[in-house]
């Protein structure tokens, strides 16, 4: 879009592109494309039965001393849980659509 914009007006000033980019991107409003629903379901479940995990093992720790099962599987289901989350939130409060697109591309397709 930007190429076609260089591209289709050769005597516009550098500064008038920029101005052009620039009011493009401050209307931005971030939509979670559909092929990252899955992923983001997915890492939400992690990340929400990580913590879950988490306090259930810390509880079985302090009352019976057991818990260490339930703290480990909570540590590799937060790993990815926590990780993907952030991504998540960084690609939706970014201040624009470039850097969202660059944080979406790191994250794998389910």
């Amino acid at each position: 879009m930007e190429k076609n914009l260089i591209e289709n007006e050769d005597n516009i000033s550098s500064d008038e592109i920029e101005k052009n980019i620039e009011k493009k991107h401050a209307s931005y409003k971030f939509e979670l494309p559909n092929v990252f629903k899955k992923t983001f379901i997915v890492v939400t479940l992690l990340f929400i039965f990580g913590v879950l995990l988490l306090i259930l093992g810390i509880v079985y720790l302090v009352l019976t001393k057991t818990g260490i099962s339930y703290l480990i599987l909570a540590i590799i289901l937060l790993i990815p849980g926590v990780y993907y989350t952030i991504q998540f939130c960084r690609a939706r409060y970014s201040k624009s659509s470039m850097k969202s697109e660059d944080i979406l591309r790191n994250i794998p397709q389910l």
